[in-house]
């Protein structure tokens, strides 16, 4: 055999073994936190019209608000990391008064951030061993998914949406990314970590969230440009699991 064919194959040998060697590579870190006992206490006013009074001219119910999200259980693989999140802060949408913090997993897995809703705590715990084992597979196992975030974070990034329009509007983009001094209780961290702005901006509606890697969401906004539903909350409190 000549040398060359010989180096040659030698070399697609090795190539084959390592493909077939390779394990899938490890999530990137969740700029939220995903171990189990995490816990955000946050902050703010909701307005929002009650749902059995739009055939009037109802008044808006406004009050403030003290809302706790938490990690309940949470699971790794080599390829994919998921948790059990209780109270996602996008519930405050058309809040209605005395309504309970719902379930949903949190899916990290090839570079995203997958939010998959369940109808109730049982539901969320074998969803997540399901999302665990076949992470690919996620769609089959929930209600409904939603593509929260893709990594890295950075300014003018755009997923989820209309990637076409020049405006940037119908499809989550990060609209900034900038250094700011925090004071959250719970959070140490002295200098001013980068806070990425994230937007869904449509005619009848926007979406803001304010989130620092480590740490999480630090600030939720949420406005109907029709019918009154607004949320502005700000994370207040933030309990690490030791």
């Amino acid at each position: 055999m000549r040398p060359v064919l010989k180096s040659l194959l030698l070399l697609l040998a090795g190539a084959i073994y390592v493909v077939g060697g390779l394990r899938a590579a490890p999530p990137a870190e969740s700029p939220i936190p995903l171990e189990k006992g995490n816990r955000w206490t946050y902050e703010g006013k909701i307005e929002t019209t009650l749902a059995d009074s739009l055939a009037g001219s109802p008044p808006v119910f406004a009050t403030n608000i003290c809302w706790v999200m938490e990690v309940m259980d949470s699971m790794k693989s080599p390829d994919a990391q998921a948790a059990v999140v209780r109270g996602y802060p996008d519930e405050l949408a058309w809040y209605e008064p005395g309504r309970a913090p719902g379930y949903c997993i949190l899916l990290n897995f090839s570079n995203r951030i997958y939010q998959l809703t369940a109808s109730d705590e049982k539901q969320a715990g074998s969803m997540l061993q399901a999302v665990i084992r076949e992470p690919g597979k996620f769609s089959a196992q929930a209600q409904d998914f939603n593509e929260l975030f893709q990594l890295p974070l950075t300014e003018g990034k755009r997923w989820g949406g209309n990637l076409q329009r020049e405006d940037g509007w119908y499809c989550w983009r990060v609209e900034k990314a900038t250094p700011v001094k925090l004071q959250i209780k719970g959070y140490s961290k002295k200098t001013a970590p980068i806070v990425y702005t994230l937007a869904y901006r449509t005619n009848p509606e926007h979406e803001l969230l304010e989130i620092v890697s480590g740490l999480g969401i630090t600030h939720f906004i949420y406005a109907h440009h029709g019918t009154v539903s607004t949320v502005d909350v700000r994370l207040v409190s933030f309990k690490h699991r030791r």
